[in-house]
């Protein structure tokens, strides 16, 4: 069924900065497909619709299963707001360890990376938005943050990419490079930081909502 508005697909979507996004753009009339582990459900501004169980967009089958149900809704126009990733904490590169490593990298870099090769195509063709998030400390090289300094690094560089490569075609690839969010997880591991002075997931919502509706 062909459907009449800008529809957003928010991976990540039940995190601490996907759930302020996924509700801003509903707020301002964007439909929204909310990708998670556990389900994927779709919302055209009346009611949430699930439409099949989650996967894992670190690997071909989860990117290609989400292509098939973003293609199947026939949206107007397509965009993507990459909200997947996990934060290790603040570790030594020494005391990472391999498992740490491998799932930093793949939840902030190849999830985000497969869903560019699946999903291009359409916001190729719809003209859309491709948003993703780095850090402010990945070009720092911050003491104990290697791993996800690396893989957010990697997204930043695969945004420019995407924006030199497809930038003519009225594709915009933008990436937000964020400092510290303020979530609970991240007070409980810094409980005497500067918590007023980190950034409000709002904030980063209100910011993501201005790009994908074309005001900047």
């Amino acid at each position: 069924m062909q459907r009449d508005s800008h529809t957003v697909v928010v991976t990540g979507a039940g995190g601490h900065l996907g759930r302020p996004i996924v509700a801003g753009l509903l707020e301002r009339g964007f439909a929204v497909l909310a990708v998670t582990r556990q389900a994927v459900r779709f919302n055209d501004g009346s009611s949430w619709t699930e439409l099949g169980a989650g996967s894992d967009l670190a690997t071909a089958d989860g990117a290609h299963r989400l292509y098939e149900t973003v293609r199947g809704l026939e949206p107007a126009r397509t965009s993507v707001v990459n909200c997947v990733g996990y934060f290790p904490g603040y570790k030594a590169f020494g005391e990472i360890g391999y498992a740490d490593s491998e799932r930093t990298i793949r939840s902030n870099f190849t999830a985000v990376y497969f869903t560019a090769l699946s999903l291009m195509p359409l916001v190729r063709a719809d003209r859309g938005h491709f948003v993703t998030f780095t850090t402010l400390s990945a070009s720092d090289a911050y003491p104990l943050m290697t791993a996800f300094d690396s893989s957010k690094a990697a997204v930043e560089q695969l945004t420019r990419h995407l924006a030199n490569e497809f930038g003519n075609e009225g594709v915009q690839a933008n990436t937000l490079a964020l400092a510290t969010l303020k979530t609970p997880d991240k007070i409980k591991m810094k409980p005497h930081g500067d918590h007023d002075h980190w950034v409000e997931p709002r904030d980063v919502a209100d910011m993501v909502c201005t790009i994908v509706g074309g005001r900047l």
